[in-house]
């Protein structure tokens, strides 16, 4: 059975878990309840958006055999977030504390390209993938055993044609995934709508574009489904559902040479992702997406990685009250093993 708690083993640990504690609860008024994490490289680095500070790292050499793994938080067990690796195996660790808890391999040995498009952990715990199988040939999206790690759904009512971009699960509990067909040139866009377990439901249509790209990434954004693509075109937003009316985002980015990655929810906003390469030296960018006023772009954050960072996730973490009671324990317990 996967460990899921914080387990203190040693000193060091003890140290580590006070140090994380009480960086969690600096800053008072303005300590942050959201702790960013993002794929660099073969690690994982995590970051607080509010103060802007760096918190660390951990899992290198130890997320597979490729690097550039997909991550996610998982809903199930509060402070786990899973990586997914081209490799076809996902690694769980704690995030706070960085220790590895185990790994479950989906049978997908490896992905084409070595790198799988999308991750996710669905609230009951099963794990919705989108990738390259078949040798590059098939775009999918499908649901695996979060216990056995078994096939239980691929999300094709088409066929192949429609390739499956990425996958998000609505805060309605159904499944949302972002289909491209092209044809002569021009491609069309759907969000195609299914049932945890993946039974089709519906597509609401996103429109044509002579640019592949128009759209690349979806994600949950409350209520509502928020879609983006290639920054010089915006983004759109429609309700859960299937056969629902797409409506333009506002969007203010700062730079059409960028490229949009992962799309997280946290409290009442999103967080969209934005790399731009600078001759080499790359710039990360988080834009916010309020959807109070329907408008992306809000007090944007320009990240302190040089490198092109990957799959982005988010957990929150406990309210002031409880991580200062939490931090106060730890140097409890801190000061009693000294004294033994």
């Amino acid at each position: 059975m996967p460990y899921t708690g914080i387990r203190v083993t040693s000193m060091s640990n003890l140290k580590v878990l006070a140090m994380s504690i009480l960086i969690s609860v600096g800053g008072a008024a303005q300590a942050s309840f959201e702790m960013m994490m993002f794929v660099e490289g073969n690690r994982i680095v995590r970051y607080d958006p509010e103060n802007r500070v760096q918190l660390g790292s951990f899992g290198a050499g130890e997320l597979g055999t490729y690097s550039g793994a997909q991550i996610a938080a998982d809903p199930t067990n509060h402070g786990v977030v899973a990586a997914l690796n081209g490799d076809g195996t996902i690694r769980r660790f704690n995030a706070f504390t960085g220790r590895y808890l185990g790994a479950l391999s989906v049978g997908v040995n490896p992905f084409y390209g070595n790198g799988p498009m999308r991750f996710e952990v669905l609230n009951n715990g099963n794990f919705l993938i989108a990738g390259y199988v078949g040798g590059g040939l098939e775009q999918v999206s499908r649901i695996y055993s979060g216990t056995t790690g078994a096939q239980l759904a691929d999300m094709s009512p088409f066929g192949g044609a429609y390739w499956a971009l990425d996958s998000v699960q609505g805060s309605d509990g159904n499944i949302y995934t972002l289909n491209r067909i092209t044809n002569a040139g021009t491609s069309t866009f759907y969000t195609f709508c299914y049932t945890s377990s993946g039974t089709y439901l519906g597509a609401t249509g996103l429109g044509t574009s002579s640019d592949a790209s128009r759209f690349r990434a979806i994600g949950r954004s409350g209520n509502r489904i928020l879609i983006t693509g290639n920054v010089q075109y915006a983004a759109v937003t429609h309700a859960n559902g299937p056969f629902q009316a797409a409506t333009p985002v506002g969007w203010s980015s700062w730079s059409s040479a960028g490229m949009t990655g992962d799309i997280v929810w946290s409290h009442s906003r999103n967080y969209l992702h934005e790399v731009y390469n600078n001759s080499g030296s790359y710039v990360n960018r988080v834009n916010y997406y309020d959807p109070g006023i329907n408008y992306m772009g809000q007090g944007a954050i320009d990240l302190p990685y040089t490198t092109s960072l990957g799959s982005m996730t988010i957990i929150t973490a406990p309210e002031p009250g409880t991580m200062a009671a939490l931090a106060a324990g730890v140097g409890l317990l801190i000061r009693k093993r000294k004294k033994k």
